[in-house]
């Protein structure tokens, strides 16, 4: 509460002295509030009264504040599910609604993971002055994999191998060492040109599981989309972009 609000001197014990919170430091500007979906009811009634009078009190302060910020929020739960469960006040959801983003998961735009790779290795360079590439076959794990924690496991994981590679190249022989499905028989049927670029690799692999998934679910979409770990509707979108429509039209 006192990161966001700011405490008066002598709130509460430590608080040896005046504070400012993220509110009163956003003021005239914009304040981002991550997972705002794991705010507790408490807080967002706090919140709440915030956004509608544009006005609080820092913790253990009398000296009533005044802001005028711009509300930006994130979060991976389903609010209205929250709203219906209790969890989250329909008020405030309402009043944060607003202008909604939705970004797809990125087991839905796998095209995103080479230049997501890259960046992360050009932090890692700049931070460390560690030049450090993959292999085609490690290129192709991180292709491969099912990403349910999106970016943030990406990058995790990525940092994890890069750590213990040895000669500025990452090989799959190091991503075994922390992930035991990593078999390099996976991997094995995927030719490609020398020189591919990676948006190549990329439809290459895609293309080769999308039509295995679909041949083990005799073209049952709903089923291969399942398996795949994407929405019917990314399934579809990915059967269009590369001409698989004759793969199956069941659900």
């Amino acid at each position: 509460e006192s990161e966001l609000f700011g405490h008066a001197r002598g709130a509460f014990t430590g608080a040896v002295s005046s504070r400012e919170g993220l509110f009163q430091a956003a003021e005239g500007g914009t304040l981002f509030l991550d997972e705002i979906g794991d705010m507790p009811l408490p807080m967002q009634v706090k919140l709440l009264r915030v956004l509608q009078e544009g006005t609080f009190y820092p913790v253990g302060g009398r000296e009533q504040k005044k802001i005028d910020i711009r509300l930006v929020s994130a979060t991976n739960a389903q609010l209205p599910e929250l709203v219906k469960q209790g969890r989250f006040r329909e008020d405030l959801y309402y009043r944060i609604k607003g202008i909604t983003l939705e970004t797809p998961a990125l087991d839905e735009r796998r095209e995103d993971i080479p230049l997501l790779i890259q960046h992360f290795l050009q932090q890692i360079a700049a931070k460390s002055a560690q030049n450090v590439q993959l292999s085609a076959p490690a290129l192709q794990w991180f292709l491969a994999r099912p990403w349910p924690g999106n970016v943030r496991e990406l990058r995790n994981t990525l940092e994890s191998v890069v750590a213990i590679a040895r000669h500025g190249v990452v090989q799959l022989a190091d991503i075994q060492l922390l992930h035991l499905d990593a078999q390099e028989s996976d991997f094995a049927d995927v030719q490609l040109p020398p020189g591919s670029s990676l948006d190549e690799q990329v439809r290459q692999l895609e293309i080769r599981l999308l039509s295995e998934a679909l041949t083990t679910h005799q073209g049952n979409r709903s089923q291969a989309a399942r398996q795949l770990g994407l929405s019917r509707q990314g399934l579809l979108k990915k059967i269009e972009r590369y001409g698989l429509q004759q793969m199956g039209q069941t659900d």
